[in-house]
C-alpha cells in the first residue's frame, strides 16, 4: 500500500474519531488535506483493493458527516428563532429544563 493511501486511510480514521467525539470544527479542518490526498491517489493510481478500503472508510464516515450537517442546520434554525424573539426550552446535561428567551424587539420612542 502506498504512503498516500495509508495517509488517506489514517486521515479518514481520524475524521471518524473527531466526528464521534463531536469535534466538527477539527473534522472540517481535515477537508483540504483529505482532498489533496485523494487527488494524489487519483494521479498516482492505486490497486482496486486499496480503493475499496478507502471507499469503505469514507462510506463509514458519511452518516456521521450528514448528522453533523443536520445538527448544524438545526442549531442555525434555533438561533434564528431565538433572534426573532421566540422562547424555547432546552435541557441541561443533568436533565434540568431551562427556558431560553429570544431577544425581544422593542419600539424605541424618542422625543
Amino acid at each position: 500500500m502506498s504512503r498516500t493511501a495509508q495517509s488517506l486511510l489514517r486521515l479518514l480514521e481520524r475524521e471518524r474519531a473527531l466526528l464521534r467525539a463531536g469535534d466538527v470544527t477539527a473534522a472540517a479542518a481535515l477537508l483540504a488535506p483529505k482532498s489533496e490526498l485523494a487527488e494524489a491517489l487519483e494521479r498516482d493510481g492505486a490497486e482496486a483493493e486499496i480503493l475499496a478500503a478507502i471507499r469503505r472508510a469514507a462510506e463509514r464516515n458519511a452518516p456521521l458527516l450528514a448528522a453533523a450537517r443536520d445538527g448544524a442546520r438545526a442549531a442555525e434554525r434555533v438561533v434564528r428563532a431565538l433572534a426573532g424573539g421566540v422562547t424555547t426550552q432546552t435541557y441541561s446535561a443533568a436533565g434540568h429544563c431551562t427556558e431560553i428567551g429570544g431577544a425581544r424587539r422593542r419600539l424605541e420612542r424618542r422625543a
